[in-house]
């Protein structure tokens, strides 16, 4: 106890309102509050604004800094992401609307929290019925004011916006559902659950009939619009207020009656119906052939989403005038961009973002592959925290057991061999072909006039496109970021020359023709950089990668599932200490403020699902005979027949990690899996028998009693090492350099999937009441024991209070210190200071330990207080230090 009574915890707490760390790099989060840890919130139709503010004061007593909100702009209604923006101008109505967001944002304010706004600048919903923007761009086409907002090719199609929007393979039967009808905002094309404005020019072909004694008014505006129409070919003024009048007008009686009673026969005439849909400024072609036809950018392969060039001035102030506004009023604390690979010149978006939000905390959402870095010359705070996910993921996974694991899961999964890094390049190639068919023609295109040579035999657009796709496919990142009027940086031009000599080496033949595209990209080999085909590259190559490895091979490859992350490598099999240590010195050094994650809302599992898979690594002697009986046992249960091993493998894993859930989460999840692994099914051509089949092994399998006791006894093995690693996997992410962020509901223990499952309500009562049963207990008390993770919620409120308590040794003032381990289970414990103050002891590799032995940390000199039991720590032996709690956190008192 100190002098004046009080615990040696309590004063090692509160010794910390003067800073005694060195000082650091200008704070850019001086204008908000200086960023600690954020809480993320997805908010969906029915967990809106209302429901956040209920649950600010738990979020401010469990100790975070901000809370992290998802997308809240007006989007496509029903919407349970808010990632397909409708109106930057407005706030969901879904979610409560402005007055609710206010509120909310208010009393994160009052309670002395900030706001980080998820925001959505590269696309926006190609929706006619929802989106303003994108029905006005449909009705006058290039003359649109809002055709500069959207990246279109007006060269393709005679001009026009092509659609694929038509769900079967024939044209015509899908037309003959195609009708004329008056909606609110004037006539349309209505087809399924499509509502397609009609363009200026087609109105008299659709009310040439009307009788002027029958609506005179509306006759004598189609009259003074067929005037103006005749003027000339570009939009006028006069033509969208007398379009807009006609819309009015069409709403009012008599005009409306007689109208609808004009279209009646008109849609029973194929002939005029035709002609009306040839008048338009859009296409429409069957969803799967628009593929290699769109010409519009989308966000990846996803046709509702359309792309938009914030590189112009006008459309960055148009899609950013509510964010602006909030970041000017304070309201909002900082805002993470999504997807800022998909825009045209990622670095000069930021340039201007950063001048609408100077001082405020800028998060991008990029994702780092193997080694690469964030480019220094990004004016942003730092990433999402995939690299951090990664990295720590790594620790709990054993390297030795990589060997034994891989020739289990060829011979279980029955494949003749395991090469991840040929699986990810052919995944690309594929995702190139089958997605992006009409990217690569563009590109090809682009590219083909350059690449003839002076003399000798042309190259023909195949073999332009295939030394293209070779390129890509061998790019190892998914972008690179030439800007106009600027060198190739070092990085740039490393990932290129690795992206050239892989396509060498595999088709040695394309070896002239690579050369040349990588000259055109760089402005070498005497070649001028072309601009355009950069920009058009290196907008491919990012969805090439998200959709090869993302998006197949981490759903395909089953080696390992707790490797297959967003920014992983399944092909990267364990990671070291010093791994981990040098990565927290480079973001302590270079970006202190970006954020630490270890799930999201794009995550392919929670990380407590991952922990538990990662264990399969230390426990190869148990695991493969164990899934050895289970898929031979499988294969003899209803369906199991018509189930390829690889799958079955997968679905053990997958039960491993999340136990016996209920069995339309595990069908539901199983399905996007197997048609995002592409084996033998896919979004583009389902295998309906064969799913079913899944489906119904599925079923069995969590019907069987046996396979139930199994997979009881088999977690429980091992549940203690879980649980551990569990709470180490929490206290690094707290105390490393950045800025923790927890995932909803990830502060007690989560076994959620990829989305949409990680979308499930959270328990909120069930938390706060945990929290509020804690709050009078003394510093020095014994951690809570029980089955829903009550010790990890503990860990994260207690480390939340020191970063509070002693913000000098975590802001960009603190240091980072590796601390040395000694004894036979070194290699098991992380261990590391930060400022002068506290220190961090975290085990891994668990599984079968026996006992700490002589392992100890040697600890600075000092008397330090473990934040977590209240006890003074009496030297550095791990026996000791992890005898009451299996993580220590101490604080020099």
């Amino acid at each position: 106890m100190t002098g004046d009574g009080s615990s040696p915890l309590a004063a090692a707490l509160s010794d910390g309102t003067q800073s005694r760390e060195q000082p650091g790099p200008p704070r850019a989060a001086a204008l908000g509050l200086e960023p600690r840890a954020t809480y993320r919130i997805q908010l969906t139709p029915q967990f809106g604004f209302a429901q956040l503010t209920a649950i600010v004061p738990y979020l401010a007593q469990l100790g975070v800094s901000h809370v992290y909100v998802s997308p809240c702009l007006e989007a496509v209604p029903g919407s349970s992401h808010g990632y397909d923006v409708t109106d930057p101008r407005r706030v969901r109505e879904d979610f409560g609307g402005e007055a609710a967001r206010a509120a909310a944002f208010e009393a994160c304010r009052q309670h002395g929290l900030g706001v980080l706004l998820d925001i959505v600048p590269n696309h926006m919903a190609a929706s006619a019925r929802s989106n303003p923007w994108w029905r006005e761009l449909l009705r006058w086409g290039q003359g649109s004011e809002y055709a500069p907002y959207f990246d279109v090719d007006w060269t393709r199609h005679d001009g026009r916006v092509l659609l694929p929007i038509l769900s079967g393979n024939r044209a015509d039967a899908d037309l003959e559902e195609l009708r004329l009808e008056l909606g609110q905002d004037g006539l349309e094309l209505s087809l399924q659950q499509h509502a397609l404005p009609l363009a200026a020019r087609s109105l008299p072909l659709v009310l040439g009939e009307l009788a002027p004694e029958e609506a005179p008014q509306l006759h004598e505006l189609l009259s003074r619009l067929s005037t103006a129409l005749s003027s000339g070919s570009a939009v006028q003024a006069e033509q969208v207020a007398l379009e807009r009048a006609i819309a009015a007008a069409l709403q009012e009686e008599p005009q409306r009656t007689v109208v609808v009673q004009l279209l009646s026969p008109l849609n029973l005439d194929p002939q005029r119906l035709r002609a009306v849909l040839e008048a338009q400024h859009y296409r429409l072609r069957f969803w799967r052939a628009g593929l290699d036809e769109i010409n519009y950018r989308r966000f990846f392969d996803i046709s509702e989403l359309a792309a938009l060039r914030v590189e112009e001035r006008d459309v960055f102030d148009a899609v950013h005038v509510r964010v602006a506004s909030w970041l000017a009023s304070g309201e909002v604390a900082g805002v993470r961009v999504d997807h800022p690979d998909g825009l045209k010149d990622p670095e000069q978006y930021f340039e201007r973002l950063r001048g609408l939000a100077e001082g405020r905390w800028l998060i991008v959402e990029k994702i780092l592959t193997g080694d690469e870095r964030l480019p220094a010359s990004f004016p942003v705070d730092g990433t999402t925290g995939y690299d951090f996910l990664n990295v720590a993921c790594r620790l709990f996974v054993d390297p030795g057991a990589e060997h034994a694991l891989t020739r289990a899961y060829c011979r279980l999964a029955e494949l003749p061999s395991y090469d991840v890094q040929r699986a990810i390049r052919a995944a690309k190639a594929r995702a190139l072909r089958e997605l992006f068919g009409a990217e690569v023609a563009a590109l090809t295109a682009r590219a083909l006039p350059a690449c003839q040579p002076e003399r000798g035999r042309a190259f023909g657009a195949g073999d332009v496109q295939r030394a293209l796709v070779a390129l890509i496919t061998g790019l190892p990142v998914y972008r690179t970021y030439l800007r106009p009027g600027r060198a190739a940086s070092d990085a740039d031009v490393r990932w290129l020359q690795a992206a050239r000599r892989q396509a060498v080496a595999e088709q040695p033949e394309l070896a002239p023709l690579v050369g040349r595209l990588l000259d055109l990209l760089l402005g070498t080999g005497g070649c001028a950089r072309n601009d355009e085909f950069a920009t058009a590259f290196q907008q491919l190559s990012g969805p090439a990668m998200a959709k090869g490895l993302e998006d197949t091979v981490l759903y395909d490859d089953a080696r390992l599932l707790a490797l297959n992350e967003v920014g992983g490598d399944p092909g990267r099999f364990g990671g070291s200490v010093e791994e981990f240590h040098e990565h927290c010195r480079h973001i302590q050094a270079h970006w202190p403020r970006t954020l630490l994650a270890s799930s999201t809302h794009d995550t392919k599992r929670s990380e407590d699902v991952r922990l538990r898979i990662a264990l399969l690594s230390q426990a190869v002697e148990d695991w493969v005979p164990w899934a050895e009986t289970w898929m031979r046992r499988a294969r003899e249960l209803p369906g199991g027949s018509s189930v390829d091993p690889r799958t079955t493998y997968f679905l053990l894993q997958t039960l491993v990690g999340v136990g016996l859930i209920e069995r339309e989460r595990l069908r539901s999840y199983l399905l996007k899996a197997v048609r995002e692994a592409k084996a033998w099914t896919s979004w583009l051509s389902p295998d309906l028998p064969r799913e079913a089949a899944l489906a119904e092994l599925t079923g069995a399998l969590l019907a069987e009693p046996d396979f139930r006791r199994a997979l009881g006894d088999f977690t429980a093995s091992l549940q203690p090492a879980f649980e551990r690693h569990s709470l180490a996997l929490s206290l690094l992410k707290l105390m490393a350099p950045g800025v923790p962020d927890i995932y909803q509901g990830t502060e007690l223990w989560d076994f959620s999937l990829a989305d949409p499952d990680n979308r499930r309500p959270v328990d909120f009562e069930l938390r706060q009441r945990l929290l509020r049963s804690w709050a009078g207990l003394p510093l020095r008390s014994t951690p809570p024991a029980g089955k829903v993770g009550e010790s990890k919620l503990w860990l994260i409120s207690r480390a939340l209070q020191l970063r509070q308590q002693r913000p000098e040794c975590f802001d960009p003032r603190g240091r980072y210190t590796p601390l040395e381990v000694e004894g036979a289970e070194r290699q098991r414990v992380v261990a590391f200071q930060r400022g002068s103050a506290v220190i961090s002891i975290a085990p891994r590799l668990t599984h079968g330990l026996a006992g700490w032995g002589d392992t100890r940390v040697r600890l600075p000199r000092g008397q330090f207080v473990d934040v977590f039991t209240g006890l003074q720590v009496d030297g550095g032996q791990l026996q000791s230090l992890l005898q009451h709690f299996p993580v220590a956190l101490l604080v020099r008192s």
